[in-house]
């Protein structure tokens, strides 16, 4: 394996990163074009472009390209949004140091209610996209929310992926999700807690 192949995933993810300037309405077609690399290069034999930005995508937290060549992409979106923020929250922050277990922290959440009411914490699903550039030009031309159920009040942020063949592995803090698109239509007929 080269230099670059290794990096080439990283590279990627950071011009992912860069390429994202604000939040406006999704339009239904993507422009089927590389946008110009608005982040750092690391070296002169490199060369960036921004493969897809805003508002595709807001707040991405991890991506993986699938044996397909179909990238999914992690949108961390709970944060002070269904996630609470316990730094300088007293009151949070005793409770947290008590908890064991999932049942306690949602018993936290129940007893709590004056403060914070259980809807809150299902406020926002943390999603799962799929980009896919099916004319091989190099850009995206497809895209999709390929799943968005990650939003129960036990839930944390969702961050890692795994895309295999047959299923999309994710982990939303506390469980590791098995998301499947039986149908191949960019949608995950299937969301599997496994732990």
């Amino acid at each position: 394996m080269s230099i670059l192949s290794y990096f080439k995933p990283l590279f990627f993810f950071y011009a992912l990163m860069f390429g994202i300037t604000g939040y406006a309405a999704i339009p239904e077609k993507m422009p089927n074009k590389l946008g110009n690399f608005k982040g750092v290069s690391l070296h002169e034999s490199y060369h960036g472009h921004t493969w897809v930005a805003a508002p595709y995508l807001k707040g991405p937290a991890s991506m993986d390209i699938d044996p397909k060549g179909r990238v999914f992409v992690s949108e961390a979106r709970r944060m002070g949004k269904g996630v609470p923020d316990n730094r300088r929250v007293d009151w949070r922050i005793y409770e947290d140091y008590r908890l064991e277990t999932v049942e306690d922290r949602l018993e936290s959440y129940r007893r709590n209610q004056h403060r914070m009411p259980m809807e809150w914490y299902e406020q926002q699903a943390d999603r799962v996209l799929r980009f896919v550039d099916t004319d091989g030009n190099g850009a995206p031309d497809q895209y999709s929310v390929f799943d968005d159920r990650c939003r129960e009040a036990a839930d944390g942020i969702g961050f890692s992926l795994l895309a295999e063949e047959d299923a999309v592995y994710f982990t939303c803090i506390p469980a590791l999700r098995k998301l499947v698109d039986k149908d191949d239509d960019g949608k995950a007929d299937e969301h599997h807690k496994l732990v």
